[in-house]
């Protein structure tokens, strides 16, 4: 599976290259590029589309081999599951059947999602550079009248952009009703728990100095700083963590009580929040493809900088996408019915053997940041 996203790109690149190899030398070449490359990736589209079908198909029918070779109970396709590790290792369930059950999941929620839209992402960039390069030529070298030539260009960029959003979505056309489609990217909807959040108070207390600590980092600040400030964070948690007892005092809670309203705002608006950074970003990973095209189609005689900038705010969106998508949306699901915990009730639901986990790595992260301060210090 993580071959196939490389294969896909190689392959799109083969198919650009050939092309634009055999149009170099044409009295229309750039023109025909435009047509042309359009329609062939158009056409590799809806190949990746039926090998990522298949694909996608073999990976559940071999999932639920493995799951049935651990006798697992596929009459309930998937069953509400203790999400805690505790609470699985208490129910017993072996790892490897829970393991086969969540892939089996995954990939019924959206198969081979990394490898299409890899692969549409990156067609969208090759369709469009002919087309961009064919434009501007057009404009700064021929007659006005010579942009009518997008006449020819437009049946071709229309099939494009219906192959590039079947791959995108995981969708297949029938073929004799082109305009319906066969979603095989269904997804699975069991029902899910309503999301648990802590208070504000807890909030402040765990976020802001994670917050704080992942904006050291990203400044630039000398290492001896970085590290300082990571063991003071780690430091604060631990004093927190070992001072938890003090989450059932009356001041705290008095404290949670006041802040209720602001719960309850956050309980409002945190799906309407998650909803907002995946339009975020998707916007920014499609923007980031639009940008890389033009800047790749852009006439270097123009002006030598533009190219290089479009590259780095092209390069800025890309990475901003994949924060938002694989940092912060991708380990969560869209929050449903969330419903807020005090911080008591929320280390009630804590056993033994988690909470002994959690303070034996807070523990080994403190002396490890400890550790790798003595000896940075001592090398300067």
């Amino acid at each position: 599976m993580a071959l196939e996203p490389l294969l896909a790109i190689a392959l799109l690149f083969c198919i650009a290259v050939i092309t634009l190899r055999l149009t170099h030398g044409l009295a229309n070449g750039r023109l025909l590029a435009a047509i042309a490359l359009p329609l062939e990736l158009a056409g590799f589209c809806v190949l990746l589309s039926m090998l990522f079908e298949r694909r996608a198909q073999t990976q559940e029918y071999m999932l639920a081999e493995l799951v049935l070779r651990f006798n697992g109970d596929l009459t309930r396709a998937f069953p509400l599951r203790p999400q805690r590790a505790r609470a699985r290792v208490e129910a017993r369930t072996p790892v490897l059947t829970q393991f086969a059950q969540d892939l089996l999941e995954i990939a019924r929620k959206a198969p081979c999602a990394v490898s299409r839209i890899t692969s549409a992402w990156v067609a969208l960039v090759l369709a469009s550079v002919p087309c961009g390069q064919w434009a501007w030529h057009a404009v700064l070298h021929e007659s006005p009248g010579a942009l009518l030539a997008g006449v020819a260009i437009a049946p071709g960029m229309v099939l494009f952009t219906l192959a590039f959003n079947d791959l995108r979505w995981g969708r297949i056309r029938s073929p004799r009703h082109q305009w319906q489609t066969r979603i095989w990217a269904h997804g699975y909807k069991p029902e899910r728990e309503p999301t648990i959040l802590p208070t504000v108070p807890v909030m402040v207390l765990c976020f802001v100095p994670a917050i704080i600590l992942g904006g050291m980092w990203s400044n630039g600040a000398s290492l001896e700083t970085n590290l300082s400030v990571t063991q003071a964070v780690l430091t604060l948690w631990l004093l927190l963590w070992n001072g938890r007892k003090a989450a059932s005092s009356k001041a705290f809670l008095r404290i949670e009580r006041a802040l209720a309203p602001l719960d309850r705002f956050i309980r409002e608006n945190v799906a309407r929040a998650w909803d907002l950074l995946l339009l975020a970003s998707r916007a920014c990973g499609w923007g980031a493809a639009g940008v890389l095209a033009l800047s790749c189609s852009w006439p270097v005689h123009l002006d030598k900088e533009v190219p290089s900038v479009l590259s780095a705010v092209s390069g800025w969106l890309l990475t901003a996408s994949l924060l938002l998508g694989l940092l912060m949306l991708n380990p969560w699901q869209r929050p449903v019915s969330p419903v807020t915990y005090s911080a008591r009730h929320l280390l009630r639901r804590q056993g033994e053997a988690q909470e002994q986990r959690i303070s034996t790595g807070l523990n080994v992260a403190f002396v490890c940041s400890l550790l790798a301060f003595v000896v940075t210090i001592g090398a300067t």
